[in-house]
C-alpha cells in the first residue's frame, strides 16, 4: 500500500518551500534539498527546520509543525561537511553563553 503524499511548508532562515511528500521527515529533506539548489552558496540556514502542513500553516496554527535539527538532517543527505561546520557554531555559541553567566 502506497503512503499517502501530504503538501507542507518546509521553512528555516530566510527561506520556505512547499513541498509534497510522504511524511514530515522526508519533506524535511526535500526542502532542503530544494534550497542548496535555489540558493547554493548563498544558501541561509538556521540550526532547526520547520515542516507544517500546509493547511495548518496557512491558517498560522504551527501546533502541528515539527521542528528537526538542521545538523541531522544534513548528516541524513550526507553533507557532512557543512554540518560540521554548523555543529561548530553551535558549540561557539554554547560556550559564549557559558562564559556570560
Amino acid at each position: 500500500m502506497k503512503e499517502k503524499v501530504e503538501n507542507y511548508v518546509v521553512s528555516s532562515a530566510n527561506w520556505e518551500f512547499d513541498i509534497d511528500d510522504r511524511s514530515p521527515t522526508d519533506a524535511c529533506m526535500s526542502g532542503l534539498l530544494m534550497a542548496f539548489k535555489t540558493y547554493g552558496n548563498e544558501l541561509m540556514i538556521s540550526t532547526t527546520i520547520m515542516v507544517s502542513p500546509k493547511n495548518s500553516y496557512l491558517n498560522n496554527d504551527f501546533i502541528d509543525s515539527e521542528f528537526f535539527s538542521s545538523i541531522s538532517i544534513l548528516e541524513d543527505l550526507g553533507i557532512i561537511d557543512i554540518a560540521n561546520e554548523l555543529k561548530k557554531y553551535e558549540q561557539t555559541i554554547h560556550e559564549i553563553k557559558s562564559t556570560k553567566k
